[in-house]
């Protein structure tokens, strides 16, 4: 498998966890307005988004990563298209 790709899965899966862990801190805290601790995981989950699009930037600059997307369809040779 494609390194590029796991680390992508595995970035995408940590902003989702870290996600799920600031919902569950701000129900926490909602009494403690002291506490960070949303701040904080607001934080870890801007550093893994840098992180996942600097994977994606290099993947793709680099031909590890390819796009599929129909739109970017190569256009066909003339000589190529039978009549």
């Amino acid at each position: 498998m494609n390194p590029f790709k796991l680390i992508t899965v595995v970035l995408l899966f940590l902003i989702v966890l870290s996600l799920s862990k600031a919902l569950m801190s701000l129900f926490i805290d909602r009494h403690f307005p002291e506490r960070k601790r949303v701040l904080f995981t607001l934080g870890i989950r801007l550093v893994l988004t840098i992180a996942l699009l600097v994977t994606v930037f290099i993947g793709y600059y680099t031909g590890r990563l390819n796009s599929h997307a129909p739109w970017e369809i190569k256009p066909v040779n003339e000589s190529t298209i039978k009549n």
